[in-house]
């Protein structure tokens, strides 16, 4: 048998790109099983959004982030009504506790706006989301978790 009968070949990708939430992630798990392939998940974001900035990073210089738009892999934990315990969030605000960014193990609250409540309904605990949102504080006085404001979301397989 010659080098080119035992060669597996050139490797073949196939790039999948689109909107958030249009069932990107759930076709490429389809077709990585159908075709005995893997799964590569790239963080790209639109131009503005930051990727790959860490909780710690938020902690560590809280008002250089301030107002900054980063997307985030989360789980979901909780939905929750704001109170005066959480001074950073407005009192009676939805959000929902998530543990993140994942792979850390701290936890973050993002604020839901109104029109975004919807979505909360279908996440179930423990759910593995994607989050774009703008960062109210680094670190909440209190605990020291950072805050978001939710501009989407996303859940992922």
């Amino acid at each position: 048998m010659s080098d080119a009968e035992k060669s597996p070949g050139p490797a073949q990708a196939v790039l999948i790109a689109g909107p958030t939430a249009s069932g990107k992630s759930a076709l490429a798990l389809r077709l990585a099983e159908r075709v005995g392939g893997a799964v590569t998940r790239f963080l790209v974001a639109p131009p503005g959004v930051l990727v790959g900035i860490t909780a710690a990073e938020l902690r560590t210089d809280p008002q250089r982030y301030a107002g900054q738009v980063l997307r985030w892999t989360l789980q979901f934990i909780s939905t929750q009504k704001a109170d005066e315990l959480r001074p950073e969030i407005p009192n009676g605000a939805t959000y929902f506790l998530a543990r993140g960014p994942l792979p850390e193990r701290g936890f973050v609250y993002v604020v839901v706006p109104e029109t975004k409540r919807a979505q909360l309904e279908t996440l179930t605990p423990l759910a593995t989301i994607q989050v774009t949102a703008r960062v109210r504080t680094g670190r909440t006085r209190f605990l020291g978790n950072p805050v978001l404001d939710m501009i989407s979301l996303e859940t992922l397989p």
